[in-house]
């Protein structure tokens, strides 16, 4: 199975979509329909271990936005957040990529959820090791450059 953070963003987009049935984007846009979640990668890092071991470590940031001063917006917001404390202990993972990849479950870590100007931000740290396959990194080998400047 192939770790990508897109694959990440649509596994999530799957949880999520068990929670409220609403709108998951990866960026802001003009576009956008209320109400709806956002997923934001902050500050992923990889650290190289053993061989071809990686540590990947990736703070994800859900956004959840509704229509300004609605009523009853806490209550929702509240809804909302019990709902993601409940479903977001383990993220079933799915390579998209590969129709007959099963899902594989991560572990979340440090979770914590804060409402701030009417909306939602619920932060959760993935930490996973993953190995690199070598025969497909880009770059692997340098190509000799005999390049001349013609006069």
């Amino acid at each position: 199975m192939i770790f990508t953070y897109s694959n990440l963003i649509n596994s999530i987009a799957g949880v999520l979509a068990t929670i409220k049935d609403v709108p998951v984007y990866d960026s802001p846009s003009y576009n956008t329909d209320f109400p709806c979640f956002y997923v934001f990668l902050v500050n992923p890092k990889i650290d190289e271990q053993i061989s071809d071991v990686h540590y990947r470590e990736t703070m994800i940031d859900i956004v959840y936005v509704q229509e300004r001063n609605s009523a009853a917006q806490n209550v929702e917001l509240h809804e909302i957040l019990e709902g993601l404390d409940e479903n977001f202990n383990m993220i079933p993972y799915k390579d998209f990529n590969d129709e007959n990849s099963e899902p594989v479950l991560l572990h979340t870590y440090e979770r914590n959820g804060a409402i701030e100007d009417q909306e939602l931000h619920y932060k959760f740290t993935i930490k996973q090791r993953v190995m690199v396959d070598k025969e497909h990194i880009y770059m692997n080998d340098l190509e000799e450059n005999n390049v001349e400047v013609k006069e």
